[in-house]
């Protein structure tokens, strides 16, 4: 077969042989022949020149600089900007006749009929190197400045990788800079590592342009990688693995487009059969299927259960009948409503609170409560379809106060665990409702009636176990019922 490299780039830039036969003026089953590689172009036609003005075009117009991320990496030669045109011309020319004459070049080398060339890539012999080289391919990214699509996998790789605090924070600060950017990614993990996932990635899988999933890895695979690639760009493959008690650490950056689309089809396969993190849910679902029918799931797992709750303001559910029917009137005009939104209070109240036997732990910024006490008028945003936004008058969040206050000293099983600053774990507070074992809600700061629904139980138990972890590590000062309790009620 000739004319490889006039066909791979027909196949790449994605252009049909009746687009390239009309902007040529010839035949459209020639074209055919010259995509299929039955047949070369002919490098002297008068047509030549005007087929390589289409290649450049047709690259422009896909903006993903598929054409200067194939030179670089098989030339090792970047783009000259200043004369882009005339530059990219002449290496395309390079590359179409070197593979038309089947010839070779210094750092193009055939290693089979079904084979075009392989490229020099980087190679990083030790983990920390490695990731010095992801944090360098996402400023490349960054620095690109346009939204791309991006696939992250982590095979039992993430732990090893969040361990090392100052890699782990940049390498959050440059995601979150991509997905803000309009970037869209596939974040794929290991069922069986996940323990840290949300302790760390919270902003990350939380994000509204991030969409996360797990898979079944093999448990006696003693190899772990982790894979992050820009589509049309690069990918980053990093692995290590333990033979005869030592573990040696591999890292490579590949820019060519071959083995990035080899790669992508590989994501792809694992993305198939993943099992996406988060479902769109609402509360009333959620008490609907674990709650009001919990004797669906199995008890002797449920009665080890904890409840966390962390959010901006309490649970109202412990405001007295009289203070909620007092609010619900400051906050909805229509009778009917209030009536309704009372009787699904009632109905709240009683599932959460009677004849629970579950350890409950809140969780409440001492930032967030001080600031709403100052305020004249507080908002509690709706948190779903039986329950309202609420408004209280100050005397009215004072009372508030007051009932969480008797609730937690009447209440043996119920804490509240005070948070001195706005976070929880290294990244910002996020607004979730946890039962250990069973599953996790986590709600939009923005919107609380926005909410997703986990119920990956070894992803719900690592959440449970970074509160239960920032409970028994908080001080007296913090956790300790009568200093809470006064707390509040001085407020």
């Amino acid at each position: 077969m000739n004319n490889l490299g006039f066909s791979y780039l027909l196949k790449s830039l994605h252009i049909s042989p009746s687009e390239m036969a009309k902007e040529l003026n010839v035949d459209r089953t020639l074209v055919s022949k010259w995509k299929n590689g039955s047949r070369k172009i002919d490098l002297n036609a008068l047509y030549f020149d005007n087929a390589i003005s289409f290649l450049i075009n047709k690259n422009i117009e896909q903006k993903n600089n598929f054409l200067e991320n194939l030179f670089s990496s098989i030339y090792n030669e970047s783009i000259n900007h200043s004369n882009y045109e005339n530059h990219l011309r002449e290496l395309l020319k390079r590359f179409i006749i070197d593979n038309s004459d089947k010839k070779t070049v210094s750092n193009i080398n055939k290693t089979s009929n079904n084979s075009l060339y392989t490229t020099n890539i980087a190679i990083y012999n030790n983990q920390h190197q490695s990731f010095l080289g992801v944090l360098n391919m996402l400023d490349s990214a960054i620095n690109y400045g346009e939204p791309q699509k991006l696939y992250f996998v982590f095979n039992k790789s993430f732990n090893s990788f969040s361990d090392n605090k100052e890699i782990r924070n940049e390498w959050l600060d440059k995601v979150i800079k991509l997905l803000d950017m309009g970037c869209d990614l596939d974040l794929i993990y290991s069922f069986s590592k996940s323990s840290k996932l949300l302790s760390y990635l919270a902003p990350v899988l939380l994000h509204k342009n991030c969409n996360s999933s797990y898979f079944i890895d093999s448990i006696d695979d003693s190899q772990n990688y982790s894979l992050h690639i820009i589509e049309n760009n690069s990918v980053f493959y990093s692995s290590s693995q333990r033979v005869e008690y030592e573990t040696y650490n591999y890292g490579a950056l590949f820019t060519d487009p071959f083995t990035i689309n080899f790669y992508i089809a590989f994501t792809k396969n694992i993305l198939s059969k993943s099992l996406n993190t988060f479902f769109p849910s609402t509360i009333y679902n959620v008490l609907d299927s674990f709650e009001l029918k919990s004797n669906k799931i199995n008890l002797e797992l449920t009665k080890y259960n904890t409840i966390y709750y962390c959010n901006i303001f309490p649970i109202f559910t412990v405001m007295s009948d009289e203070l909620y029917y007092e609010v619900l009137c400051n906050s909805v005009s229509n009778k009917e409503d209030i009536d309704k939104y009372f009787e699904f209070f009632k109905i709240a109240k009683k599932n959460m609170y009677e004849g629970s036997n579950l350890s409950t732990t809140d969780f409440y910024s001492i930032d967030s409560l001080i600031s709403f006490s100052v305020s004249e008028n507080i908002v509690y945003e709706s948190e779903s379809d039986i329950s309202p936004k609420l408004i209280l008058t100050k005397q009215q969040f004072k009372q508030h106060l007051n009932d969480l206050a008797n609730h937690l000293l009447s209440t043996e099983n119920y804490n509240i665990c005070l948070i001195p600053e706005t976070t929880i774990t290294d990244n910002e507070l996020f607004y979730c409702w946890c039962k250990k074992n069973e599953f996790l809600v986590t709600f939009n700061n923005k919107n609380l009636s926005d909410i997703r629904l986990c119920t990956e139980v070894s992803y719900v138990n690592s959440v449970s176990n970074i509160f239960e972890k920032h409970f028994l590590l908080s001080g007296e000062n913090f956790k300790n019922k009568d200093i809470v309790a006064n707390f509040l009620r001085s407020l």
